[in-house]
């Protein structure tokens, strides 16, 4: 081979290899950018995950509720027909609830906020029958609230349960 060929050469291998190093470098660069993304995507995932459970453990805190409210003397307190029947209604709303997006779930809280508007509007309870039914109806008004600000179907689904929850306990101190 001539000096000249070799030179050929060697100038052709060079562009091999630099395009070689082209193509990597822009091999990189692409995965890079593709990685960036799935990690955006689960870092998105992520924090409207920790949202979720940061309500959910809220709700949590709302039952310590459980632990102030009293019997009657190991009995039921008498709860006014009014009171009893919007609790059935607000079960009986949330019974027939089919909600599958945010505005579901925000209309579900508007018609149980309307319920409970009429408990209270209708309240004949006094003394400590009546403190004890505050201190159901305190928590539950809050998870009411929480529901008409849901920003997920998950949350709307997780709220709505505790919801439920609340609601199916009232027989254990009120009748």
């Amino acid at each position: 081979m001539t000096t000249d060929q070799k030179l050929q050469n060697q100038k052709i291998n060079l562009k091999k290899i630099k395009m070689k190093k082209t193509a990597i470098l822009g091999l990189v660069l692409l995965i890079s950018l593709l990685g960036c993304k799935e990690t955006q995507k689960e870092e998105t995932t992520i924090t409207e995950q920790a949202a979720v459970e940061q309500k959910e453990d809220s709700h949590g805190d709302q039952n310590n509720w459980m632990s102030q409210i009293q019997q009657d003397n190991g009995s039921k307190w008498k709860a006014n027909i009014e009171t009893t029947e919007g609790i059935l209604a607000m079960s009986s709303r949330i019974a027939e609830d089919e909600s599958i997006s945010i505005k579901h779930y925000q209309k579900l809280a508007s018609d149980l906020n309307d319920l409970k508007n009429n408990i209270i509007k209708e309240c004949t309870m006094e003394g400590e029958s009546h403190d004890n039914l505050h201190v159901f109806l305190v928590p539950l008004v809050d998870k009411i609230e929480a529901l008409g600000e849901v920003n997920s179907v998950h949350e709307g689904a997780v709220i709505t349960k505790d919801i439920k929850e609340h609601l199916e306990v009232y027989y254990n101190y009120f009748n």
